[in-house]
């Protein structure tokens, strides 16, 4: 009789012991879900998605030559938030400013990134590993911070990037030949649904 209540306490034991580690590993598991999640133009027309750069023709392109010279530049869209900013140089010293406005013309609050700069691709090697700065030979463009990073429906915000010719740049002969004084920029932003 001794012997079968030590089995059964034995196997009341065992049967405790196996709950607790069924239990255990339930409580230890985590669980991750990955997902990534699009905003799309609702059909309704209750609530729309539209963050983007203005693209109007009067974009503004400021040109104060340092020497009198008339440094040109332009911007074009490649989409919402992917702009190519051209530079043409004439002479050491001169400086181009490039006015964006980010705007949101949707319906839902929206927070954007900082925006970052980089080369475009066909142009060389940039000696700056910042997104907010580029130097391409003996040029530098600089990005200036948003005005604000979140917008409410209808709101908009600006930044400049300022594009300048060293001081002391070489643009004789050849060095003007090799592209020494003009480049092409990519200038872009993304932006997020605010909580």
């Amino acid at each position: 009789m001794e012997s079968k209540h030590k089995n059964a306490l034995i196997v009341a034991l065992l049967a405790v012991v196996l709950v607790m580690a069924v239990g255990y590993a339930a409580f230890a598991q985590s669980l991750t879900i990955n997902s990534t999640a699009t905003i799309q133009e609702s059909t309704d027309g209750k609530q729309n998605w539209k963050v983007a750069f203005e693209k109007n023709t009067d974009a503004k392109v400021e040109s104060p030559g340092a020497t009198g010279s008339t440094p040109t530049g332009s911007i074009s869209f490649t989409n919402d938030y992917l702009a190519v900013i051209d530079a043409q140089f004439d002479a050491p010293g001169d400086n181009i400013v490039y006015t964006f406005t980010v705007k949101n013309d949707g319906s839902i609050k929206a927070t954007l990134t900082e925006p970052e700069i980089s080369l475009t691709t066909a142009e060389g090697t940039d000696t700056d590993e910042t997104d907010t700065g580029v130097k391409f030979n003996q040029m530098t463009f600089t990005v200036s911070p948003l005005g604000q990073t979140t917008l409410a429906p209808g709101e908009s915000t600006t930044f400049t990037v300022t594009a300048t010719l060293d001081q002391n740049a070489d643009l004789s002969g050849v060095n003007q030949e090799a592209g020494n004084n003009s480049a092409s920029i990519k200038v872009n932003f993304t932006a997020d649904q605010s909580a």
